[in-house]
């Protein structure tokens, strides 16, 4: 599967995950990417991303796209993903629990 990586905006950042969830737990990651997000919420078994286009062969068909539903702060609420093997800003880590807000339900990744 791939994905065009649209244009981050300021301040908003996605979670995916094959569960239903009301809260991003601590020392959980999360992107300001939505088909980054997307593609980690299909729980990929190979994953890479090259000129915008995120590559990933997810095992889950049904991925739930939340939104962080609160305001945070970096190196306050969140940092870095240490040893990310993406560029610096793709992955962040949670430091505290997130409030977060399921905006879509995805069955179908084309």
């Amino acid at each position: 599967m791939k994905l065009k990586i649209s244009k981050q905006e300021s301040g908003i950042y996605y979670h995916g995950s094959p569960f239903q969830l009301e809260y991003l737990k601590e020392n959980c990651d999360f992107t300001p990417y939505k088909e980054v997000a997307v593609a980690f919420g299909s729980k990929p078994i190979s994953l890479s991303v090259n000129d915008d286009i995120i590559s990933f062969n997810g095992s889950v068909f049904t991925v739930y796209l939340y939104q962080i539903d609160e305001d945070i702060k970096y190196n306050v609420d969140f940092f870095d993903r240490p040893n990310s093997s993406f560029e610096k800003g793709y992955e962040l880590r949670a430091k505290r629990n997130i409030k977060l807000k399921l905006i879509e339900i995805i069955d179908e990744i084309v």
